[in-house]
């Protein structure tokens, strides 16, 4: 097993998919404890979309995204397995022991819709959670090691640029890099 580090530079949100209260209208994904985190199958994704543009430019073997992470279709098997990026243990327990401290990995931010004119449109204005910056840590299972597959693997994290949502708005800025059984 190896674990994928994901340095997280700006502001962030994992979307889960719900609103909260009335002045919130998306929340970020949060595990058990309230503690944010970066689900597995968006970095996979990200990955495989990483893998297939070294594909295309002649850097990888054609096919190889479809041999490491399977079809795109839901039953699709690979021969990799991306987990959840959570923070460290010794992270998670500090925010979880201090009172008030995971109140404080969350910051909601606002926006107003606008029409053509620049005038603010009716219940244009919206709300989003977003999570500090912070470092997470991905397990990584059932990946070769060594070879091509790897190298092609540990090249494609450079490609990622930023994770979650909004990103190609500004959001999530990020460097992602494998650190191998042996590191």
């Amino acid at each position: 097993m190896s674990t994928l580090q994901v340095q997280i530079f700006d502001l962030w949100h994992a979307g889960s998919g719900r609103g909260g209260d009335r002045d919130l209208d998306r929340l970020v994904v949060r595990d058990d404890d309230g503690l944010p985190y970066l689900p597995g199958k968006h970095l996979k994704g990200l990955m495989r979309r990483a893998v297939v543009c070294l594909e295309t430019w002649g850097h990888a073997k054609a096919g190889l995204a479809e041999v490491l992470f399977g079809r795109p279709e839901p039953q699709g098997q690979g021969r990799i397995d991306v987990r959840d990026a959570v923070l460290s243990a010794q992270e998670a327990a500090w925010f979880l022991q201090q009172p008030g401290a995971v109140a404080e990995l969350f910051v909601r931010r606002a926006n107003v819709r606008m029409n053509a004119r620049g005038v603010a449109e009716p219940r244009g204005l919206r709300s989003i959670e977003l999570v500090v910056p912070m470092t997470l840590h991905a397990p990584v299972v059932s990946c070769d090691h060594d070879g091509e597959s790897w190298r092609t693997l540990k090249e494609a994290t450079g490609l990622v640029r930023a994770v979650g949502a909004l990103r190609h708005r500004g959001l999530g800025r990020a460097r992602l890099s494998f650190r191998s059984p042996e590191a």
